[in-house]
């Protein structure tokens, strides 16, 4: 019984051998097939949505409208040098009021990059800083320090992005 078991295996272990490993190969390929399509979907999970800039509190002065390639409507560019969020921007002071400093802005904070008149509206929380930061002022009191022609950045923790009228949170004179 044993010879022929022997025999048996023999005359056929190069067959078994060939049929076994195709089905591993088989099951091997479909395990990689079904892990591959897990992974897709958990990295199409994983990616942020984009941010569009009227849903992050940006105004529409200065937009550039494309088309949104999902829906085919009209939507605000939002692209590596031009974020859905901006919090700061730097421009020339025209005036100085009493609660405000009137700004020649650089267009940084538009889509179409042009200079436009900035109203900065300080509250009791806005710091003013100097070039080197000696003096550190808050609230409209830092208005004091500031003069027509200074090139300013300020800073604001709402999105400036298309916004001409904004509050500040900081204005650095450069």
């Amino acid at each position: 019984m044993f010879k022929i078991i022997l025999d048996f295996v023999k005359k056929y272990l190069l067959p078994l051998v060939i049929i076994v490993l195709v089905i591993f190969v088989l099951l091997l390929m479909n395990h990689i097939s079904v892990l591959n399509k897990e992974i897709a979907s958990l990295y199409q999970k994983s990616l942020p949505e984009t941010i569009k800039p009227q849903e992050s509190g940006a105004g529409n002065v200065g937009e550039i409208m494309v088309e949104d390639e999902e829906t085919g409507e009209q939507a605000p560019l939002v692209s590596p040098i031009m974020p859905p969020e901006i919090f700061s921007t730097t421009g020339i002071i025209i005036e100085v009021k009493t609660d405000r400093v009137i700004i020649k802005g650089k267009g940084t904070n538009f889509a179409d990059g042009k200079a436009r008149v900035l109203t900065v509206v300080f509250t009791n929380e806005t710091i003013t800083f100097d070039k080197t930061s000696t003096f550190r002022q808050t609230g409209a009191i830092g208005l004091k320090q500031l003069e027509s022609a200074m090139e300013v950045l300020i800073g604001s923790s709402e999105n400036i992005r298309g916004k001409t009228e904004f509050k500040a949170k900081t204005l650095k004179i450069l």
